[in-house]
Formats: structure tokens, sequence, C-alpha cells
């Protein structure tokens, strides 16, 4: 069946291949079986042709028995036509160094029973990728996790989400189909929305825009949300339709923000107020000073004619009064 040719090729192979019989006995192995056989602890020149791959896999104990049995089950299968193929993954650890190997046995052309070609290659580069790949992916999720910051990502113009970070529901109230279902119309206060429905519009040709507005959460309170929106593009500057976001939750920042302005009105309303009562008081002292001397001069025995300068004096200076209170008609009306 298998000529020099097709020796010389699977020889070529470094996955390790097995043709079996029908009865599953091995009829042939290819040098990279045979070499990776021998560096795993079998004797050198061993001819594996006549042992049964099936028994081998029966008969199989320790931790990976279950697993042989799956595989002579299955071979016994593809043999009787039953199946064309299978596949498993499992893995080979050596004392040294861990492995992993990907097993497919398949059947020859022909009528059933079938011949079965198994084929073990190593897949471990892989597996340690998608190791170092699910390890980067659960240090990003508990990174996400700890941040109160919604990142989310939709696409446009369905308004289709396509992902969400743990924060997004806690935020929004809502999970993300029900916002993606034209929920947002119902929670975005209605004097925000239209603005939040135009940016969205305007996403079409910008690459960045920034949104404030708020929400009606679902637990009745009132939220300020600030969102920060990417659109993300391809290689040729063409919009991909992807929006990247970033949403954080801004109420209690706007309520200090609008504590802080209310004081500073406070302070400069006490500032005016003392810079009034300053220029009052400085502008009144005098006049009342004068008035105050005359009386104490009017309150002694003075003759008729010296009576009539103080009293002429005191109407100066209470006409003086008159027009500086006239002067400062604002400044009182301010103080009231």
């Amino acid at each position: 069946m298998i000529n020099n040719l097709h020796t010389l090729a699977l020889d070529a192979l470094v996955d390790h291949v097995a043709i079996l019989e029908t009865d599953g006995s091995i009829i042939y192995v290819n040098e990279a079986w045979k070499q990776f056989a021998k560096a795993n602890g079998s004797p050198l020149g061993i001819d594996y042709k006549g042992t049964n791959y099936l028994d081998v896999c029966r008969t199989s104990t320790g931790i990976d028995s279950d697993d042989a049995l799956v595989v002579a089950e299955n071979i016994y299968q593809i043999v009787k036509g039953n199946i064309d193929q299978f596949y498993l993954e499992y893995p080979c650890h050596s004392p040294t160094k861990k492995r992993w190997f990907g097993m497919r046995a398949s059947a020859l052309e022909g009528d059933a029973p079938h011949q079965v070609v198994i084929i073990h290659s190593n897949i471990t580069e892989r597996v340690l990728a998608e190791q170092k790949l699910q390890t980067k992916h659960s240090q990003i999720t508990s990174i996400l996790k700890s941040v109160q910051d919604a990142i989310w990502s939709f696409t446009l113009p369905d308004n289709r989400i396509v992902y969400t970070s743990p924060s997004f529901e806690k935020m929004y109230g809502c999970t993300a189909v029900e916002f993606q279902n034209f929920y947002y119309k119902m929670i975005i206060s209605p004097d925000d929305l239209p603005a939040f429905e135009d940016t969205l519009q305007q996403l079409h040709s910008t690459d960045f825009a920034d949104i404030e507005y708020s929400i009606n959460h679902s637990d009745g309170t009132m939220r300020r949300i600030h969102q920060r929106m990417y659109v993300s593009r391809d290689t040729n500057g063409l919009s991909s339709q992807r929006i990247d976001s970033i949403s954080r939750d801004v109420t209690e920042l706007r309520l200090i923000e609008e504590q802080k302005l209310q004081l500073k009105l406070q302070q400069d309303r006490i500032e005016m107020l003392q810079h009034i009562a300053r220029n009052l008081y400085d502008d009144f002292r005098m006049p009342l000073s004068i008035i105050n001397t005359n009386i104490d001069l009017l309150s002694q025995p003075t003759s008729c004619e010296t009576q009539d300068d103080f009293l002429q004096s005191l109407k100066m200076q209470v006409h003086l009064l008159e027009k500086l209170i006239s002067s400062h008609d604002d400044d009182i009306a301010t103080v009231t």
C-alpha cells in the first residue's frame, strides 16, 4: 500500500503519523513517530508493526486513561464507517517541559471497514500562546472590574453594543441589550437627548466626540454622565463604524463644582458688602463728626449770633449727608 515515495514524504513530516489496519493493528509509522518514541524511552529499533493501537488505548491506565478510551471508541467508529474523522487535544508533559498534542484520526478512502491514518501534531506553542493570552485577558478583566468608568464599544448606525466593561450596568442602571434597544431614549434627560443623538450623527464625519448628559437611573436618582467617544478606522482611514467609548459618572464632581461656585459667589458678596461698608463709613464719618460737634456747642451758653453759625453749619452738613445718601443709593440698595 505504501511505496517508497510515500514513505519518503511521510518521513519528511514533523508530525507523528501511523496507519492502522481495520482491526486496529499498526501497519506503518513514520520517522517522526519513531524519533519521538525513542526520545521518550522506547528502545531504539523497536518495530511497531502489528501492535494493536486500539488495545493499547483500551488497556491504558493513569490520568489519561479516560481520554485513551475515548480515542479507541472513536477510531472504532471510523473503522465501521459511522464517522469520517475524530480530533482530540491532550497534554503529554515530559519531566523537563510541558507539551500538548492534537491527535486527528481519519478514514482512508474506500468502503468500510476502513483503514485509519492517525496524526499527532505538537500544538505546544499554540497552547502556551493561548494560556498567555488568557492570563492577560484575566488581568485586564480584573483591572476593568476595579475601574469605575464604563468602557464600552458600539457600532453605527444600528447602535449595537459589542462590548461593555463590568461598570456599565451599574452606571446606567440597565443592561447593554436594554440600552441598545433605544432604551437610552427613556433614561437620558429630554433636555439632553437631542444633543446626544446629534453627537451620534457627527461621529460619521469625525474621529472624536465629547458629550455630557443627565440620565434617570433605575434607582430613582438623577446621574450626570460624561462620555468620550473615539471612532475606530482601518488602515485606509475608512470608518469601521465601531465606536469605542468611556463613560464617567460626574454627578458628585458637578455637585462639588456647584457648591464651590455658590461658595465663591457668597465670598464675593461678602467682600462687596465689606467694601461698600468701608466706603459708607469713610464718606459719612466727617459730616457726622461735624454735626456732633455743633450739637455739643449748641448745648453750651453762647450768643445768638454764634448759635446761628452753628445751626448754619448743621444745615450744611445735613445737606451734605443728603447728597452722600443720594450718591450711595445703589450701594444701600445692594446692602438691603
